[in-house]
């Protein structure tokens, strides 16, 4: 675990930004950094906050690296590895939207022939879910 010592004037604005705080998640990052400074140990600042110890460690490092600013930036657009069809997001879209294809499997047949690229069907489901492309109805 990374070891913190705030300057004074850090810790000030630490502690002025927690009673005026409303955003819960920044609340419970500058509690973390603001607790770890007050030599808390870290397992009881887990525990208090209902987060695990690797996300103390997660934001340790955030405020070390880049600062309150970073600790009060909720950026979650560059977490996590990238889809494979992420590249491809606007021309499913556009692929869904102009031709007729009316299951996951016949989406999947034809994203491995235009793209070549393979996924799970149950896996396309979801992703498609998550970014809103929705397959047109079946003629019937």
């Amino acid at each position: 675990m990374y070891h913190l010592y705030l300057l004074d004037s850090d810790q000030k604005r630490i502690k002025n930004r927690l009673t005026m705080e409303k955003n819960a998640k920044i609340w419970r990052r500058l509690q973390a950094i603001y607790s770890r400074n007050e030599r808390i140990p870290t397992q009881e600042i887990a525990r208090n906050l209902s987060v695990s110890l690797r996300t103390i460690g997660v934001w340790v490092k955030l405020y070390l690296t880049g600062g309150i600013e970073a600790l009060v930036t909720l950026n979650y657009e560059d977490q996590g590895p990238k889809s494979k069809l992420a590249n491809y997001r606007q021309e499913i879209d556009k692929l869904t939207d102009d031709e007729q294809i009316p299951t996951m499997t016949c989406l999947r047949e034809r994203l491995k022939q235009l793209y070549d690229v393979e996924v799970e069907e149950s896996w396309l489901s979801r992703w498609c879910k998550k970014n809103l492309i929705y397959l047109s109805k079946r003629p019937g």
